[in-house]
């Protein structure tokens, strides 16, 4: 929606090169993940990368999301926590 912005958003990509370091782990998607995301969408009218989120949150057991995607905020048992160091309005 701010393409101008978020192209100045370099601080994150270093972060997201340090996700190991941070004791993040990063999981794949399985094609089953892809086929469980469609009840997401149907549920709460989501696209297909927000409703595979959600899918592979449920697989994992995970109910804690940070985001600035407000489409997110709603879904019942997700907790959403929206960083407050971004500004893109």
């Amino acid at each position: 929606k701010q393409p101008a912005k978020i192209k100045i958003l370099s601080e994150y990509f270093g972060n997201t090169k340090r996700i190991a370091e941070m004791g993040i782990e990063v999981r794949p998607i399985a094609v089953e993940t892809v086929f469980i995301s469609q009840s997401a969408r149907l549920s709460h009218g989501l696209m297909v990368n927000d409703s595979l989120i959600i899918a592979a949150m449920q697989e994992a057991g995970i109910s804690s999301l940070a985001t600035n995607d407000r489409g997110l905020y709603g879904i019942d048992g997700l907790s959403v926590y929206t960083p407050s160091d971004v500004n893109i309005n």
